[in-house]
């Protein structure tokens, strides 16, 4: 799993609202059922003012697509009984474009490579590849992060478990021996110890885009009208 938002080298100059970092940590702390520990640093800040001005039309996109995904990650999460917030995730993994593709070949909305695709029961073949299927892929992509709060007890440690692997996640409680993740961050790889912070300003953009002035960038009607219906019998491409 991947990062997918990378710093722009330079600042528009555009006349949006002021940056207040104390409103800006005030509102962080307001924020209802906190899935983790939401900190403020400097990560945290970069990647905010990454959605708030350096990509103002990334994050344009990303609020238009919650028309699409939103309810669909909502309805399986309360399935499960899982947090709801854990739908930001795929903000940061694809933008919430389920055609995304990492440079190291991760896919779809929740960024899965390859071989923890097929771990996870989706069918990659080259004819199909279910990474880009929402449905099954957030399915997935909830039982991997079940496995790794199951195994952890700490989302913020299943979400650095989802972005490098158990593996690391274990080591680095080893040496910090602490399951607190601000703790035991710095043994972590770079990408894995920014995930949360890019997690924590994802979830302040979704949940305080309107007082930066940010208006959401709808698609067309067309598909925020599609529904998914199922068959049971064969339909040939000219039936259709």
């Amino acid at each position: 799993f991947t990062l997918f938002f990378f710093f722009p080298l330079f600042l528009q100059a555009e006349n949006y609202p002021d940056y207040d970092e104390s409103v800006v940590i005030a509102r962080l702390k307001s924020i209802e059922d906190p899935l983790v520990e939401y900190r403020y640093n400097s990560i945290v800040k970069g990647y905010i003012k990454s959605y708030l001005f350096w990509n103002r039309g990334k994050a344009e996109r990303i609020l238009g697509r919650t028309v699409l995904y939103f309810p669909l990650i909502e309805e399986y999460l309360a399935k499960r009984d899982m947090p709801e917030k854990l739908k930001y995730l795929p903000v940061v993994e694809s933008a919430l474009y389920p055609h995304a593709v990492s440079p190291v070949g991760a896919m779809g909305l929740w960024q899965f490579m390859p071989a923890t695709g097929r771990e996870y029961g989706l069918l990659i073949n080259e004819f199909v590849d279910e990474r880009k299927d929402p449905h099954k892929a957030t399915q997935a992509a909830l039982d991997y992060l079940s496995r790794q709060y199951e195994k952890y007890g700490v989302w913020a440690l299943a979400l650095a478990a989802y972005n490098g692997g158990s593996g690391r996640v274990s080591r680095a409680i080893k040496r910090g021996r602490s399951k607190n993740f601000w703790n035991i961050r710095r043994y972590m790889p770079r990408e894995t110890r920014n995930y949360v912070p890019a997690y924590i300003a994802a979830t302040y953009m979704m949940e305080y885009y309107k007082e930066h002035e940010i208006i959401p960038e709808y698609p067309p009607l067309d598909y925020q009208i599609t529904e998914m219906i199922k068959v049971y019998a064969n339909f040939s491409f000219y039936r259709i």
